[in-house]
């Protein structure tokens, strides 16, 4: 289980200037049309906490704030720091929505794209009515239909979707890399 600090408590040390390892692991997209000013992008599914340490030029007395969308990728993240020994890791509760919410200073103005949460839901459902109509006409399709319910099922209760993988890798997703820089 990781450390967690509020969007308000953070806000506190963003402004005291107490924070300076921030890192977000949302995808490149959702990160250039918002993002925390001092964060640095480093998705999730690219994260490697070894590189990202060096990168930052990590004390033994340094933490990293961990952020996300909402909370749930950043707290994978920090479990990959420490797998790696990197214990000092943070996750910002209720991640940039609540920054947001908050009040923190945020940038960002890049073409806001739809977050990965609601393209998994989007492919899903397109799957299971696509299988339905064409189940009239290809009976086996129908078959699709509990496949689909079974993965909904198995990432509900494991966390892991492979399908959010997959489309954070599509390229409406990732063509916002080259704006992924540190901020601030």
């Amino acid at each position: 289980m990781s450390n967690t600090i509020s969007a308000a408590d953070f806000g506190l040390l963003i402004q005291d200037r107490k924070a300076p390892h921030v890192v977000d692991v949302r995808t490149p997209a959702e990160f250039a049309a918002v993002h925390v000013e001092s964060a640095r992008l480093c998705p999730l599914d690219d994260l490697d906490p070894t590189k990202v340490a060096a990168g930052l030029n990590l004390q033994a007395d340094h933490t990293i704030y961990i952020l996300c969308k909402s909370g749930m990728r950043a707290g994978k993240a920090a479990d990959k720091f420490r797998a790696k020994g990197i214990a000092n890791v943070c996750v910002v509760e209720g991640g940039t929505d609540a920054c947001v919410a908050a009040g923190l200073a945020v940038s960002g103005g890049g073409k806001p794209g739809i977050p990965l949460d609601r393209q998994v839901r989007i492919a899903i459902g397109s799957v299971v009515l696509g299988a339905w109509v064409l189940s009239h006409w290809i009976p086996l399709v129908r078959f699709l239909i509990p496949f689909a319910g079974a993965g909904l099922i198995f990432s509900g209760v494991t966390g892991f979707c492979g399908l959010a993988m997959i489309l954070a890798k599509a390229p409406w997703n990732s063509a916002q890399v080259a704006a992924c820089k540190r901020v601030g």
